[in-house]
């Protein structure tokens, strides 16, 4: 029954779109297209004929050119009379290209567009709610794949990524600290319901370019606790208010987040910026370092969070030489998992003791890397391209792994009370914060600084 509803409700859906994509089709309008020099663009060149204009186009929807056409013919201008209604073009204008409101199409022949500029522009500035981009068949199937999330193969992965720690910023309330744009806070109600309506029904193909929203994933807790410290510093009442401070999660859920977050919020992982600068600027000339083929880096760049990874090497038993790797604590001979790290340090330190755990082998002093990144990584263990076993471990820095284990361990020692107190603590600290607020508004007219 509920399946039925939801297709009539689909179908009404399509008929609304399809009758408001008929009331604003271009061919019914008439206007006449303002030229711009490309070379020189300002918004006080952008003028059109408002005379001329029909109440579609001033309050729904409009098209705009811009072309390197020199011809000024037919594109009259704002006189001096109209300075008014010039700067509130200019800031509308202006207000709607900071919030995401005006497409662009770039065609060199646009049959919708009578006698267009060669080498033109066009930008389509949907005043109203955006109705009209309706998904394509394409995105709908990506949509329908990114709510299946996660299949076999992703739950395999997130198997094996579910005890490497990385590293967040939350408040009090166990709510991570997200980055915004200042343009968000700008944003008007009409605004405000057009990204509703927007992450509700549209899959944003761009929002990739276009993201509203930062959630940082740190490989490296040093990293965060710079960056609570920089909030610390420019929001010192209100960090001290919200209890800011770093905190330790799983690789699988930092994954988890990367692949199913809403449209327009993106989690990045963070690299650890030492461990780049030290790989750039201490193992060009170590030959035993390799970079994979599709790594992207140079002398000062790098893609992504570096891991490495030990290359097989061969050892002789029974006057035959066998094929084996690195295999931790495990038996080489019998090991089918791999391993591979995000510190060059700690690879090295944990050869080390494989040498020493494994004397009969004879290893070489220092194996052969190869270099890549975790974020490709994953996406070709996601594609069945890469071809590591189904079974693998991601071993993290040292500092990660004390700062994980300091915090496990001040949960593993609490007594009952103190249990208690952890587990309420959200919801005191948010009566706590109503609390002050509340007695700062009867004392002063004031806001306090944040």
């Amino acid at each position: 029954m509920r399946s039925i509803i939801t297709i009539k409700k689909h179908i009404l859906i399509n008929i609304i779109l399809f009758m408001l994509n008929n009331l604003f089709n271009q061919e019914k309008i008439s206007y006449n297209l303002p030229k711009t020099n490309v070379e020189n663009i300002d918004l006080s060149q952008i003028t059109i004929e408002e005379t001329k204009r029909s109440f579609i186009e001033k309050h729904f929807l409009e098209t705009l050119i811009i072309s390197n056409s020199s011809d000024n013919e037919n594109n009259d201008r704002f006189g001096d009379k109209d300075i008014k209604e010039k700067k509130a073009f200019q800031k509308e204008f202006t207000n709607t290209l900071f919030n995401g409101r005006i497409e662009i199409n770039i065609e060199t022949n646009n049959n919708e567009i009578e006698n267009p500029p060669l080498n033109s522009i066009k930008y389509i500035w949907n005043k109203c709610i955006n109705l009209l981009n309706q998904n394509s068949p394409e995105d709908e199937l990506r949509k329908e794949t990114k709510n299946r999330f996660p299949n076999i193969k992703q739950k395999k992965l997130m198997e094996n990524l579910k005890y490497t720690p990385i590293f967040v910023i939350k408040n009090g309330f166990n709510q991570m600290i997200m980055g915004f744009p200042e343009q968000e806070f700008r944003k008007n109600w009409l605004d405000q319901l057009y990204d509703i309506y927007k992450n509700k029904y549209l899959l944003n193909t761009e929002r990739d370019k276009y993201p509203t929203s930062f959630g940082f994933l740190f490989v490296n807790p040093n990293d965060a606790i710079e960056l609570k410290e920089y909030i610390y510093k420019k929001y010192p009442y209100s960090s001290k208010q919200m209890d800011i401070q770093v905190y330790p999660i799983s690789l699988q859920d930092g994954y988890k987040f990367n692949r199913t977050s809403r449209t327009r919020i993106q989690f990045r992982f963070i690299p650890d910026f030492t461990e780049i600068s030290n790989l750039l600027s201490n193992c060009k000339n170590d030959k035993n370092i390799i970079f994979d083929p599709r790594q992207k880096y140079g002398k000062d760049y790098f893609q992504g969070q570096p891991i490495y990874q030990i290359m097989p090497f061969s050892v002789k038993q029974s006057g035959k030489e066998i094929l084996l790797e690195y295999s931790g604590k495990i038996d080489p001979f019998t090991n089918k998992r791999k391993f591979l790290f995000t510190n060059l340090e700690g690879l090295k330190y944990a050869w080390e003791e494989f040498r020493e755990r494994f004397p009969n082998l004879k290893l070489p002093k220092k194996p052969k890397i190869i270099v890549y990144n975790l974020e490709s990584f994953l996406k070709d263990y996601e594609m069945n391209i890469t071809q590591i076993s189904e079974d693998f471990a991601i071993i993290t820095n040292k500092t990660a792994i004390t700062r994980t284990k300091d915090i496990a361990n001040q949960k593993i020692y609490m007594n009952g009370v103190e249990a208690f107190s952890h587990k309420i603590y959200p919801k005191v600290l948010s009566i706590k914060v109503w609390a002050e607020r509340m007695l700062w508004a009867l004392k002063s007219k004031q806001a306090p600084e944040l």
